[in-house]
């Protein structure tokens, strides 16, 4: 088990890297949910595989995503 931080991450308080930690994978979630609804198949892969830190899903989540919308139809 892992029970010291990274030389880059000290200092931090570990509370601040557990909020950091679910908010990024909130983000991606969020994300991963936009581009599968969009059926944005190489979006949806990238975002699922790359580890921006929540850089590339904030530009897809505010950027991208903005030009599309969907459609819901009843039948």
């Amino acid at each position: 088990m892992l029970t010291e931080l990274p030389f880059i991450l000290e200092g931090i308080p570990k509370e601040v890297l557990v909020l950091l930690f679910i908010s990024l994978i909130i983000l991606k979630g969020v994300a991963l949910w936009k581009a599968a609804q969009l059926s944005q198949g190489v979006w949806f892969a990238v975002l699922l595989f790359a580890n921006t830190m929540g850089i590339l899903e904030l530009i897809y989540i505010y950027g991208i995503t903005r030009k599309y919308s969907v459609e819901v139809t009843e039948e």
